[in-house]
């Protein structure tokens, strides 16, 4: 298959000689200019190419220096690159994106078994009939709630487990911080599906519905691609969805090694917890007016 093109000009052997020994004509400096031409379809490709070219052709130009009786440093750019301050050079792709993976694991396993929790209730007629005998709505909601903390809590440990141990992937930071941001992401989906299973009447409406809220969300939450990268008007969005920055904070904590001290860390747990509150609030006042 077919990535690109290289392109030379005619006499780029002797005009980049001439080049690194410093006795090159304007003429020289155009014929020794290499012309390339990329498939932009696949961006990631795309960038390893860019890097690969530059580099390959860098230590050409250090080698022809060296049989020129030139010195290195006259063809080097002037730019080093020292180690980095987060991360790593040979950051890859899988590193970037398993932080918003984990998170959506967690929020869609939630969301998939709350979606029908309390729709079920009231096709069967269980929700009137535990409010005839006493019981109140907020006590059911607080029941349900008690139930889908347990299962997110074993859903977050198991989770890391098969992330750092079983696939062995890095976390720089403390793992108890990413289990605890991802028993908040579970939440934020578990009381979704909360409101969602109270304000549908039908089990297909809950599913339809569900999955209609969760590919925006997944898409737009910087899962991919940052937020600081996106287009003004998605970037607005995408900031006032409940997973963006519950994403940022866990890459500031697997890749950057951060803690509760830095404000994009808290940022994120602090977001959850809101989102999971306002979904909670939310179903309870559909199932209560509902219920009237």
């Amino acid at each position: 298959e077919t990535y690109g093109t290289l392109r030379f000009e005619e006499g780029f052997t002797p005009s980049l000689s001439k080049y690194a020994m410093r006795t090159a004509s304007p003429d020289d400096f155009k014929r020794c200019q290499l012309y390339v031409r990329l498939d932009k379809t696949s961006n990631e490709e795309t960038t390893v190419l860019k890097s690969e070219i530059h580099s390959a052709y860098q230590k050409f130009r250090e080698k022809l220096a060296d049989e020129c009786g030139q010195s290195r440093e006259g063809v080097q750019m002037p730019i080093v690159y020292l180690p980095p301050i987060y991360g790593k050079n040979e950051l890859q792709m899988k590193d970037f994106v398993a932080p918003g993976a984990l998170c959506v694991i967690v929020f869609f396993l939630s969301v998939s078994i709350t979606a029908l929790t309390l729709l079920t209730d009231k096709t069967e007629g269980l929700l009137q009939r535990s409010y005839v005998a006493g019981v109140t709505f907020t006590q059911m909601l607080l029941a349900h709630t008690a139930i889908q903390f347990l299962i997110v809590l074993i859903q977050a440990i198991l989770v890391v487990l098969f992330h750092i141990g079983v696939f062995g992937n890095e976390c720089k930071g403390i793992y108890i911080l990413v289990v605890i941001l991802l028993i908040f992401q579970g939440m934020v989906g578990a009381n979704l599906g909360f409101f969602i299973s109270a304000i549908c009447s039908k089990e297909e409406t809950a599913i339809e519905l569900s999955l209609g809220l969760l590919f925006p969300i997944i898409l737009l939450s910087g899962m991919f691609w940052t937020l600081d990268g996106m287009d003004p008007i998605p970037r607005f969005i995408s900031r006032r969805l409940p997973m963006s920055y519950a994403i940022v904070s866990g890459r500031d904590i697997m890749i950057r090694g951060w803690y509760l001290t830095d404000w994009e860390v808290t940022r994120g747990l602090l977001a959850s917890i809101i989102w999971a509150a306002v979904f909670w609030v939310l179903a309870l006042l559909v199932t209560i007016n509902t219920h009237k």
